[in-house]
């Protein structure tokens, strides 16, 4: 980004709103327990797409390319390293098949991967456990590295089979898919035990995307923010960075959750997103940002330990996927957020 869009960012930055006067955090305790009862419903969730007993409409069929498995495990893996106590064997049951699955299907004509996955080999890669993978795990994220490579359009860019757009340009939506797959490649260049051979193609294909993102305009979306905010601290410069934090720290709503555009309603899945997001950023967790985006998780929470995320394609409207997408990355951010 150049010294304008710097600017840009800084000059669009205004004062974050404070926790209400008179209102006490939550406690660690508090956060805990929320956790504590999201956990059980996305594990519960995660095997019932896997055993074909879920689908929002898909008459049941076995998913995973809608990207739920992924999520069971990303949650479950954050919670295990912050001392959650968690159903390992099921977990691992639950890693084991969806890495199998991800691995092998394909589209029944074509034979290759669909869009889809793109966003399910993102999340395998950026949600894996930090215990070292064995070989089959290792060679699954060694396809994944190469599959992505071939869904890379010649410009740089990728664009998700079932892409979020809202009411942000097409552009702003290739950037946040494009955001989201180079730090999935991060993740996986990372891995000690890669192939070198693998690595270099990885570093090759998200360098080709870093230079299509240096051509891009300020973000509007809360997840543009976020993502470029992790990118630039990764490849690009610290001030910048800053400022992509500071802009996403002025886009929290007054009542502690994050909008996927300024303007809309609070979103749990946005929120969990820049939960995650700020944490890797060093944001300092016993600020009144943080704190209002934990009440506003917490008092959204329903008694089953979901949250009831609406679309942010079809406003108004929640299904299943919605639902298990905002609970996981509500969980997610709420771990992140716990010291």
């Amino acid at each position: 980004m150049s010294m304008i869009g710097l600017t840009f960012a800084l000059l669009l930055v205004g004062d974050v709103p404070a926790v209400a006067e008179g209102d006490a955090p939550p406690t660690v305790s508090e956060v805990r327990a929320a956790v504590d009862r999201s956990l059980p419903f996305l594990l519960e969730g995660g095997e019932a797409w896997r055993d074909g007993k879920a689908g929002g409409g898909q008459n049941g069929r076995i998913c995973s390319s809608c990207h739920q498995l992924p999520f069971t495990i990303w949650s479950h893996n954050e919670a295990k390293a912050r001392g959650f106590k968690i159903e390992q064997q099921r977990l691992d049951d639950v890693t084991n098949w969806t890495l199998d699955w991800c691995s092998t299907q394909k589209h029944p004509k074509t034979q290759t991967h669909t869009g889809g996955f793109l966003s399910t080999m993102q999340q395998l890669l950026m949600g894996r456990s930090a215990t070292p993978p064995d070989q089959t795990a290792l060679d699954t994220y060694a396809l994944f590295g190469k599959v992505i490579g071939t869904m890379q359009k010649p410009e740089g860019w990728w664009r998700e089979g079932n892409q979020i757009r809202g009411k942000a340009s097409e552009r702003e939506a290739d950037e946040v898919d494009t955001l989201w797959i180079i730090l999935g490649l991060t993740s996986l260049e990372k891995l000690e035990s890669i192939p070198q051979e693998t690595r270099e193609a990885a570093a090759k294909t998200r360098e080709l995307g870093l230079k299509w993102l240096k051509e891009s305009k300020p973000g509007t979306r809360s997840d543009w923010l976020a993502l470029r905010m992790l990118v630039e601290r990764e490849y690009g410069e610290a001030p910048q960075a800053q400022a992509w934090q500071q802009q996403l720290l002025a886009q929290q709503n007054p009542d502690g959750g994050w909008p996927l555009l300024k303007g809309e309603p609070s979103h749990p899945l946005v929120t969990g997103q820049s939960l995650y997001a700020l944490n890797i950023a060093g944001q300092s967790l016993d600020t009144p940002a943080i704190h209002r985006a934990q009440k506003y998780l917490l008092t959204t929470q329903e008694k089953d330990g979901s949250w009831k995320a609406l679309s942010r394609n079809k406003l108004g409207t929640s299904n299943v996927v919605t639902i298990y997408w905002g609970t996981a990355w509500a969980t997610i951010g709420l771990v992140r957020s716990l010291p």
